[in-house]
Parts: structure tokens; C-alpha cells; sequence
């Protein structure tokens, strides 16, 4: 998902939802050829559970693809599109 062009801004965020049963590590890096963003989302409320995503956009914000995967079940989304 990288390539090796310079990164003109990372940035990581780490959220606790207002129960701090959950977290979320998000990390964002924006390139030339466009935004990149991985996170992973942890629960350790009564629906343990923990899913990660991707998600890529053109440089314009226009989103590219989402790939979702819920780590438990190994079950996996993955959309595509064109920009428009």
C-alpha cells in the first residue's frame, strides 16, 4: 500500500470511546499520490472483538478503497471504486 515517495504528513491518533471499553489506533499518511489511513479497532466490552481496516484515497480525498476484516472470524469486506 506504501510506496516509497515522501510522506508530507503522518499522523497518529489513538481514540477511548466514552465507555473506555474500546480503542481505536489510526495512522494517516498522506503522499503525493494520495492519503493512506490503517487502524485498528479494539473492544473489550461485552462484544469482544477487534477489526481492522485500510482505506485509500486519491489526493483529493476521493476514496479509492476500504478493506475491513474483523479479526476473530477472519471475516472480510473489500470495496473499490473509480473516484466518482
Amino acid at each position: 500500500m506504501f510506496s516509497n515517495s515522501k510522506v508530507r504528513n503522518n499522523v497518529k491518533v489513538r481514540w477511548i470511546n466514552w465507555a473506555q471499553d474500546a480503542t481505536e489506533n489510526l495512522v494517516l499518511t498522506e503522499k503525493p499520490e494520495g492519503i493512506f489511513v490503517e487502524s485498528t479497532i479494539i473492544n473489550h466490552g461485552e462484544k469482544n472483538f477487534t477489526t481492522k481496516y485500510t482505506v485509500t484515497c486519491e489526493p483529493s480525498w476521493k476514496i479509492k478503497t476500504l478493506n475491513l476484516k474483523l479479526v476473530e472470524t477472519k471475516e472480510e469486506i473489500k470495496l473499490e471504486s473509480d473516484g466518482w
